[in-house]
């Protein structure tokens, strides 16, 4: 069906808008809201159609929300495949402050997912026809951390790569099952491997999974300082042009895109890890959830070119 094929599990829409600033019990004028089909493999698929690559993205969707998923996914032409599930799918709150340029997350829970609607997601993977899974984003309810590990074999058996964006036990269950990559920021990787976050802590982690065979690269990201491709053999500092965040909703989403994208064209791993990057750093221009223009992408990849 498609190049890439991501899995989103616990899908949102994601409601934006902006006000001068937050005040405790006071009425507060805000901003038209902004709507956008939003959770990790939802926003990656965004961004590779964004940069004209060939994606489905593949999530379950319950209620109203998602349909309305649905229709916000055929409205930026990206090809999707909801599994439709019983529970209603959550919404997420993006608020942006005027007066301090601060962002707040409100990131809500979603529904109890059945041992049966999850199957079935994975049976839509089994019949799709793709060189690349990537899997992003949280765990429902009622989805287990085997799912990584099922997830693997059919990757396995189809002769896809596997790439996963994910936290925590998550994380853990996914390298225990072992994947093409990884995309952890600094904390992420620390924390399960039960260190203080550093840098130097990230890349021994890091290695130290690679050395095992728990995954083949593993891409850290550092907010706006980069990231760290962990590799056989070492890791490489990719490092981002300078400028002004002016929000990081979807920055990673956007890197892991950028990543898997190259990767698809044949490009480096190294190529693949500053393109990435930079996909993430234009995305960090735009407030609330918007995607980030190919334009910044382009010119952020050509600097960093030179200089990576």
């Amino acid at each position: 069906m498609s190049d890439i094929l991501t899995i989103t599990f616990n899908p949102a829409i994601d409601k934006s808008f902006n006000v001068q600033a937050l005040l405790c019990g006071r009425k507060l004028a805000c901003t038209k809201p902004r709507f956008e089909a939003g959770g990790g493999g939802i926003n990656v698929a965004r961004a590779i159609k964004q940069l004209g690559g060939d994606v489905t993205a593949v999530f379950l969707g319950g209620g109203a929300n998602g349909e309305e998923l649905s229709r916000l996914l055929e409205v930026k032409n990206v090809p999707a495949w909801r599994i439709a599930i019983p529970g209603a799918t959550r919404e997420n709150i993006i608020i942006n402050t005027c007066a301090d340029g601060k962002q707040y997350l409100f990131d809500l829970p979603g529904p109890k997912i059945s041992r049966s609607d999850w199957k079935r997601c994975l049976e839509a993977v089994r019949q799709t026809t793709c060189r690349f899974i990537v899997v992003s984003g949280s765990l429902p309810p009622g989805v287990p951390l085997t799912v990584y590990r099922e997830l693997a074999a059919i990757a396995r058996k189809k002769n896809a790569k596997l790439l996963v964006d994910a936290a925590g036990p998550a994380l853990q269950a996914a390298l225990q099952a072992g994947v093409f990559l990884v995309k952890p920021n600094l904390r992420e990787i620390t924390a399960i491997a039960g260190m203080e976050a550093t840098e130097t802590n990230a890349i021994a982690a890091a290695q130290q999974y690679v050395q095992d065979g728990r995954c083949d690269y593993m891409l850290v990201s550092l907010g706006k300082s980069g990231a760290l491709l962990v590799q056989t053999g070492g890791a490489v500092r990719i490092h981002p042009p300078h400028m002004h965040a002016k929000g990081s909703v979807g920055a990673g989403d956007s890197l892991l895109a950028g990543l898997v994208l190259a990767l698809s064209k044949k490009k480096t791993i190294r190529e693949a890890a500053t393109y990435g990057v930079a996909c993430g750093t234009a995305a960090t221009l735009n407030e609330g959830t918007a995607i980030f223009r190919k334009a910044d992408v382009n010119r952020f990849y050509k600097l960093m070119k030179a200089k990576n």
